[in-house]
């Protein structure tokens, strides 16, 4: 009889020992996904028209990593438990992370990436033909730039453009619905009156120099 006893008594030591072990399986999950959901609200963010679709997954993948966040902080206060790590330095690093995605820092960052690509782009090019646009005629100065890199830089291009302002290129992300948006050239800034059947109401943000983001409905 001394056996069995002695088994049972072996097993109950063994199974709080794989409480630990889960409770750090579950800290270092979450640690992945917040980590892979900050990547992914920052890399949405760094696009030049915002794209929906990425934006509004992360967000609500952080709001998931938010609930689970605080069952892990409940739960160490109910057990009467010092926090761990990972639950007393996520508002630390998340809350800042969050709030830097509403700024246009992610996207002037990626910008210097990529501005050196535009410009040995635009320098091959040769300066753009600038003329105010034609109300009457939509066409009037808009033509295919060529060649037109798919990727340049930190970015996917799908169409390269000259218009009369400069030159556009659109970002193949655009905004995840109904937008348009890339990088304009505007050596002259900002020109008025642009407005056609496919580029309706662009919005610009400088970058650096001659250099904007901008986006379009169409």
């Amino acid at each position: 009889m001394e056996v069995p006893s002695q088994t049972v008594a072996d097993d109950s030591r063994v199974q709080p020992a794989t409480r630990p072990r889960a409770r750090a399986s579950r800290r270092v999950g979450f640690s992945v996904c917040l980590a892979l959901a900050i990547g992914v609200w920052l890399w949405a963010s760094s696009n030049l028209a915002a794209p929906f679709f990425p934006l509004a997954f992360a967000a609500s993948v952080l709001f998931g990593l938010g609930v689970w966040w605080l069952c892990l902080a409940v739960l160490a206060v109910l057990r009467r438990q010092r926090p761990p790590l990972v639950v007393l330095i996520t508002p630390i690093v998340v809350l800042p992370l969050v709030a830097l995605g509403f700024t246009t820092l992610p996207i002037k960052a990626r910008w210097l990436l990529s501005e050196p690509v535009f410009n040995a782009i635009v320098e091959r090019a040769g300066p753009p033909t600038l003329r105010p646009a034609d109300p009457d005629d939509e066409d009037e100065g808009w033509s295919e730039l060529d060649p037109c890199p798919t990727v340049i830089g930190t970015y996917l291009v799908n169409e390269c453009s000259q218009f009369p302002g400069g030159y556009l290129f659109w970002d193949s992300a655009g905004s995840g619905l109904i937008d348009d948006g890339g990088v304009a050239y505007l050596p002259n800034g900002i020109p008025d009156d642009l407005d056609t059947g496919w580029f309706e109401s662009p919005e610009f943000t400088h970058l650096h120099g001659p250099w904007y983001a901008f986006a379009s409905s169409w």
